[in-house]
């Protein structure tokens, strides 16, 4: 099953810790951390290419 959610970074946050101590759940918790590390599309610590606009973001 796929879902999509949104919510902000405290109630994902939240989430993670309700379903933390639960073995069971593990895989889905995994889940939506990987899936929270591919939603980040700040460009927080990138450096700028050489030819890039500085306000559209570079597609990679």
């Amino acid at each position: 099953m796929k879902i999509e959610i949104e919510v902000s970074r405290e109630q994902f946050d939240k989430l993670i810790r309700l379903i933390d101590n639960e073995p069971s759940l593990e895989a889905l918790k995994q889940q939506l951390k990987n899936g929270q590390a591919f939603a980040d599309d700040s460009q927080t610590g990138e450096l700028p290419r050489e030819g890039d606009n500085a306000i559209i973001k570079r597609m990679e």
